[in-house]
Order: structure tokens, then sequence, then C-alpha cells
């Protein structure tokens, strides 16, 4: 008879900044001998701290963290980038034989590993994009509509960075960049955790956490980040950095700058959750229960329940028999 070898299994925990989920990426690992791999756009770079909320080495409680503080600020890095560099964090974790734990809440970071996108690089051309960045955001947007609509539907309108690369790949490939952004058979059998706060808590949070970075220094970080790369790169198009633009030019009040960095969060936070939410294979938590450790640890031990009756052939590799996890159809 063939053996059907099962796949490697790993945990995502998703949903809108401060909800917790570093918190409990942390508690998982202590749990069930796992590393930490992010999933955040923002905490790769080397020079973007404070703003980023990543977790300190007090938070990370000894547990390893993957894919945080390696890109200069000035580098270009693509979602093909984070699925190879994921890819190998996660291949790495499972051959010490621990459980990788993807945590994040940028849901294309998420969705590459998780449904293993297939990305073919596309060129880049630098007479193109030199031309693409001279215009403004609207021009963009209202150029990539009339070129590939298909894109636009999808993309995020307001961000100058990705629609210069989206009309870059289509006007050097002839082909929209959310076309070939195709998934093939999963590499992992995937439990995806998420965490949804109550809207009233989630905007204290918020508020809390941008009192707590101004206190920490956030405004000297900018300011040394800007004296140093200047805006044309990913500070222009980051919250938390971006929105002291105005102020720096004396365009815009403190009391103004402060209320600006809350908005923009809480508006990030509601454009994290439309994303989530349309991906019927996560499974969600209210984030303030109290008990909520208790519940997803629970969770992963009645997948592993489940699983012994699971239907399929499961074969286990020596792999993972010390830790005996698999998520059957818990997961995907």
């Amino acid at each position: 008879m063939l053996k059907v070898m099962a796949k490697p299994q790993i945990i995502a925990i998703v949903g809108p900044t401060a909800s917790g989920k570093t918190a409990l990426g942390v508690t998982l690992a202590q749990k069930f001998k796992g590393e930490v791999v992010s999933a955040d756009s923002r905490a790769i770079y080397k020079d973007l701290g404070i703003g980023t909320a990543k977790p300190t080495p007090e938070e990370q409680r000894g547990v390893p963290h993957h894919l945080i503080d390696f890109v200069p600020l000035n580098q270009p890095y693509s979602l093909a980038d984070y699925h190879r560099d994921a890819t190998k964090a996660i291949n790495d974790i499972l051959a010490r034989g621990h459980l990788p734990i993807l945590v994040g809440g940028t849901g294309l970071y998420v969705n590459a590993v998780v449904y293993n996108y297939q990305l073919p690089p596309a060129p880049a051309s630098s007479a193109v994009r030199a031309k693409l960045e001279a215009l403004t955001t609207d021009e963009l947007f209202k150029m990539l509509e009339k070129a590939d609509p298909e894109t636009a539907g999808v993309i995020d309108r307001h961000n100058p960075r990705r629609l210069v690369r989206a009309l870059e790949v289509f006007l050097t490939t002839g082909r929209s960049i959310y076309s070939q952004q195709k998934t093939r058979e999963p590499q992992y059998d995937s439990l995806i955790i998420g965490l949804e706060p109550e809207k009233n808590i989630l905007k204290e949070r918020i508020t809390k956490r941008v009192e707590n970075m101004l206190e920490a220094g956030l405004e000297n970080e900018v300011k040394n980040l800007v004296a140093k790369y200047g805006w044309d790169n990913v500070l222009s198009n980051t919250i938390k950095y971006q929105e002291w633009r105005p102020y720096f030019e004396h365009k815009i009040t403190y009391p103004q700058l402060v209320a600006g960095l809350i908005k923009a969060d809480l508006q990030y936070a509601k454009r994290q959750k439309t994303w989530f939410k349309t991906n019927p294979d996560i499974s969600w938590y209210a984030a303030d229960t109290p008990n909520l450790r208790q519940l997803v640890v629970q969770k992963i031990k009645n997948c592993h329940a489940l699983a012994a009756n699971f239907s399929r052939p499961y074969y286990p590799s020596p792999l993972y028999l010390h830790r005996g996890l698999h998520f059957g159809n818990c997961g995907l």
C-alpha cells in the first residue's frame, strides 16, 4: 500500500494591529516547542523600530523570532522575496523538530506562505519606474485602472509603492501582477487563528500604544531616518512614519499629528479586518476573552484528537512524531 505522508504543520496567527498576536504567538511557541516567523511587511526593516511595534527582547521571552530587522530601509523587498525567505525559515524550523508559528497582520505575506503563491519575478525597469515615480498617487491609480483593472480592483489605491510596482509589472510583461499571484498545492498543513478585538477596546489599545511610542522617542527616530534616507523610500507609505512629514514641514500642529497617527492606525486595523474576514479558513477568537490562550491551546489539542480518527491516511514522519501534532480537518 502506498503511504501518504502528512504535510508539515504550521500555525498562523492573524488579525488587526494591536490585537495581541505577538503575545499569543510567544505563548504557543513556549507551549508547543515553537519558533515565530514574522509576517509583518514593516518589521523586516532594520531601521524601523519604535513605530513598527516590533516585539522587544522582553516580549519575545526567549522564543526565537525570524524575519525581523534584516532588510536595509533603502533596499527593495518584494512579496516573492518574503515567500522565499519565509519558506526557508519555516523549513529550517521544521528541520530542528520545532513548530513554525507565523505571526503578523500583512495579509499578502500570510497568504503567500499558507496558500503557496506562485510569484514569478517580473524584471525591474529603472526607466519605467522613474517615469511612474514622477506621477501622483491619483495619477498612478487612474493609469492602473485603465491598464490593469483586475489589479486596480484589489490593490491599496493609496500606496504609491504598490501602484508603481503593479504598473511596472504590467508595462514590462503585459500581464497583470494579480493574475501572476497564483496559488499552488500548499506546502504545509496550516491552522490559522484569527484575533478579533472589540472595537472600543482596540481604539483604546491603539491610542495608548501611540502615546507610548511618542514617549519612547518616535519623533527623533523619524527625524534621524529622514536625515539618513530622505522620504523616497518606505517611510513615505509606512503608518506612524509618513504622518510626520506635514508636521516637519509646519503644515499641521502637534495635536493634529497625534490625532492623525491614531486615525491612521485605526483605518489600517479596519482594512486588515476586512482582508482577513474574507478567508473562510480562519478560526476566529475574541481577542479580549480572558481565557483566550487556554481556548487556543485547547483548539490545537482538539485538532490533534480529531486527527486520530480522521478518515484520510496519516503517516507522520519521525520529525513530527515527538510532538504528535496533526491538524487534520482543523486546518486547510
